[in-house]
């Protein structure tokens, strides 16, 4: 290591001020510089590492810059396919919606047919009701006698069987 950097000089005469001898202050000086040179690195035995550590952190930094780049690329890209997704996405939604909207088209065509062809029909048979209301009618008209009985049904023989009356 390189020799402490401290006013030796200096630190005496301070000693010296305080009541400690001559020849003491000038030995505790001695001691003290010893002491700082054998195990207080300086700025000079500093000054390599800290050139190390500087490099480092630029090639720390160079491979940030170049991740940052790469993640950006790859945002890009993400974007980029999110977009044409939701493109196709959408044109398929589109498609769909167009479909479904003929086809409840032709289902209320056939609606509206079924229930034009329904009210069709009903008023047939109304009409044929009412037909056959007045054709009755003019019937019960035209001959006031009741219907005639029912006839008898014969059956066949059974033996000690009572005989069977048939109700007009």
């Amino acid at each position: 290591m390189a020799t402490a950097a401290i006013d030796t000089l200096r630190y005496a005469e301070r000693v010296k001020e305080s009541g400690v001898e001559h020849s003491t202050a000038n030995e505790m000086a001695r001691a003290l510089n010893d002491e700082l040179a054998d195990h207080v690195p300086m700025k000079v035995d500093l000054e390599p590492r800290f050139s190390s550590l500087e490099a480092k952190v630029e090639s720390l930094e160079t491979r940030f810059d170049t991740l940052e780049t790469k993640v950006d690329t790859l945002d890009a890209k993400f974007e980029a396919r999110c977009d044409a997704l939701e493109a196709k996405f959408d044109a398929r939604c589109d498609a769909l919606e167009a479909r479904i909207d003929a086809l409840d088209a032709k289902l209320e065509a056939k609606f509206s047919s079924l229930a034009a062809s329904l009210k069709t029909t009903n008023a047939m048979m109304l009409f044929g009701f009412a037909l056959l209301g007045t054709l009755g009618f003019f019937q019960l008209a035209k001959d006031p006698s009741p219907p005639p009985a029912p006839a008898a049904i014969e059956r066949p023989a059974v033996p000690n069987a009572p005989p069977v009356e048939s109700t007009p």
